[in-house]
C-alpha cells in the first residue's frame, strides 16, 4: 500500500438504547380477566406489540414492574375463584414469555419520584409502577388503563424530567 493513503473503515454506529415500553396493573388484567372493552383494547394492543418485539427485537423492550406483578397476585386472589388462579398465572407466564419483557423492581430514583406521586393522591403502588416509567429514561409508552384525572400530573412530572435532562425521550400514556 502507498504510503501516505488512508483506508477508510466504516465506523461502527452507536446503538441507541432501545424504546422501553412499561405495561400497568390494570392494563394486564384487562386482558387476563377484565371486563370485555378492556380485554379487547388490551388483546389487541399486546398482540401489535407482540409482532413489534419480533420485528425489531434490539429497538424495543417491554418492561413489567415486579410491583405489578405482586398487585396481579394480590387481586387475582381478591377477585378470582382459586380454581383459576394456575392458569392465570400460566397466562401471566405466556405474556411475560411472548412480549420478551423483562421484570424490574423500582430503583431509589423511582422510589423518590413515588414519594411525590403519593403526595398528589396516587395510592402507594400506582405512585411505584409510574414512578419506575418515569425515572426510566428510554422509557416512551405507558400501557394502562387509568383515571384519567392523574394525567397532568404525569404528564407535567414527565416534562419536568426531561427539562432537567433526566429523560431520553417523552414518555406518552394512553389519553393524552
Amino acid at each position: 500500500m502507498p504510503r501516505g493513503k488512508k483506508i477508510w473503515q466504516r465506523k461502527k454506529q452507536k446503538q441507541e438504547p432501545p424504546l422501553t415500553i412499561h405495561i400497568d396493573t390494570s392494563f394486564i388484567i384487562g386482558l387476563l380477566w377484565g371486563p370485555p372493552d378492556e380485554y379487547e383494547q388490551s388483546r389487541q394492543e399486546i398482540q401489535s406489540l407482540i409482532r413489534d418485539v419480533n420485528e425489531h427485537p434490539k429497538l424495543i423492550q417491554v418492561v413489567i414492574s415486579q410491583v405489578v406483578l405482586g398487585e396481579i397476585v394480590v387481586k387475582m386472589h381478591e377477585e378470582r375463584p382459586e380454581e383459576e388462579w394456575g392458569m392465570i398465572i400460566e397466562e401471566l407466564g405466556h405474556l411475560t414469555f411472548n412480549l420478551n419483557a423483562i421484570l424490574k423492581c423500582p430503583d431509589c430514583d423511582a422510589m423518590v419520584l413515588a414519594s411525590q406521586l403519593t403526595k398528589n393522591r396516587f395510592d402507594d403502588a400506582d405512585a411505584l409502577i409510574f414512578a419506575q416509567a418515569l425515572s426510566d429514561p428510554e422509557s416512551g409508552r405507558m400501557l394502562y388503563f387509568g383515571e384519567k384525572e392523574k394525567l397532568p400530573t404525569l404528564i407535567n412530572l414527565e416534562e419536568e424530567l426531561r427539562n432537567e435532562s433526566k429523560r431520553n425521550r417523552q414518555l406518552h400514556f394512553p389519553g393524552q
